[in-house]
């Protein structure tokens, strides 16, 4: 990988730009998501002997249930870096479906101050509006409050 950059007098100022433009955006994609969540829980429990193949149909059911506390678990957590940079985890709905974000501040040389910059780590193809009780809906994204899972398998937060 190369970690330097030396521009030629020969670059147009449109190669100077692209340059500067692909060497200024970060694109981030998320760690994992429900799916690989499931799936690599799921091979553990069999692997232990913790899990039999006739119960993984009646353990599917609760695919929506494992991801909801993953969130849940999350979220207003703090990553905290060895170089002193943290990450805090917050669970919110950008579209549709349920996420969980880390937002950190980091130095912008383009603006000369610190910004916050936030991605999602773990998506779900959980639709908010099916696995979130009411009163977490009409909160402002991301949610500020504690959250649990409730025993409809919905996501609520705790009061």
């Amino acid at each position: 990988m190369c970690d330097t950059l030396a521009l030629s007098p020969k670059h147009t100022a449109e190669e100077r730009r692209l340059i500067q433009c692909l060497t200024t955006y970060i694109v981030a994609k998320p760690a994992f998501d429900d799916k690989r969540l499931f799936e690599e829980l799921s091979a553990i429990l069999r692997t232990d002997d913790l899990l039999q193949k006739d119960e993984l149909a009646d353990f599917c059911k609760l695919k929506p249930g494992i991801a909801l506390y993953a969130v849940a678990a999350m979220h207003n957590c703090v990553i905290k870096a060895e170089d002193g940079v943290e990450a805090v985890l917050s669970a919110h709905v950008p579209n549709e479906n349920i996420c969980v974000a880390a937002a950190s501040e980091v130095w912008s040389p383009a603006n000369g101050r610190m910004v916050t910059m936030a991605e999602d780590i773990f998506v779900t193809s959980l639709d908010a509006k099916t696995y979130c009780e009411s009163d977490l809906i009409t909160q402002p994204n991301p949610w500020d409050c504690a959250l649990e899972v409730t025993s409809k398998m919905t996501l609520t937060a705790l009061t």
